[in-house]
C-alpha cells in the first residue's frame, strides 16, 4: 500500500487506510516535541483526527509512505516520523484491548495481524472493533 500524504490528509484518512489494510492494528500518533521517554502518553496523543496533518506539524506536503506487510513495525514507525515529523506507535487488538507492540517491534505487519487474528478468534468481527480504545503495556 502506498499511503500519500496531501494538503487535507487527516489523521483519521491514515488510520482508516491502515486499519482495511490491517483490521487487527492501529496508529496512533503523538506530538513529536516530547522527549523520547515521555512521548507516547495519553496526554502526548493526539486527539483531533480530523484536522488535517499540515495544520498539526509543518512537512512538505505531498508526500508519501510505502507501507508494505513485510515491513517492521518499528521501520513503518520511523519511515512514518521522518515523513510526517509526527510521532506513531502501532497497536494490536487483544481481546477487548489495544497492546502497544513495543517488546515486539520486530515483527512485520503481516505478522502483527496474523497475531492480532489469533488472539480475537472468539471475539468480535474486525470491523466493529474500536482503535479508539487500546492499552499500553509496560
Amino acid at each position: 500500500m502506498k499511503l500519500i500524504i496531501s494538503e487535507s490528509t487527516t489523521i483519521q484518512d491514515i488510520r482508516t487506510k491502515f486499519v482495511h489494510h490491517y483490521p487487527f492494528l492501529t496508529i496512533e500518533f503523538f506530538n513529536p516535541e516530547k522527549e523520547k521517554t515521555i512521548r507516547f502518553t495519553e496526554q502526548n496523543k493526539i486527539h483531533e483526527k480530523n484536522q488535517p496533518i499540515r495544520n498539526i506539524n509543518s512537512v512538505q506536503l505531498p508526500c508519501s509512505i510505502n507501507i508494505s506487510s513485510h515491513i517492521k513495525v518499528v521501520e513503518l514507525e520511523k519511515a512514518v516520523e521522518d515523513t510526517t515529523g509526527l510521532a506513531v506507535q502501532i497497536y494490536r487488538k487483544s481481546g477487548k484491548v489495544w497492546l502497544q507492540t513495543t517488546a515486539t517491534d520486530h515483527w512485520t505487519l503481516d505478522m502483527q495481524n496474523r497475531k492480532g487474528i489469533e488472539m480475537n478468534v472468539e471475539n468480535e468481527a474486525p470491523a466493529k472493533l474500536d482503535p479508539d480504545f487500546y492499552h499500553e503495556q509496560e
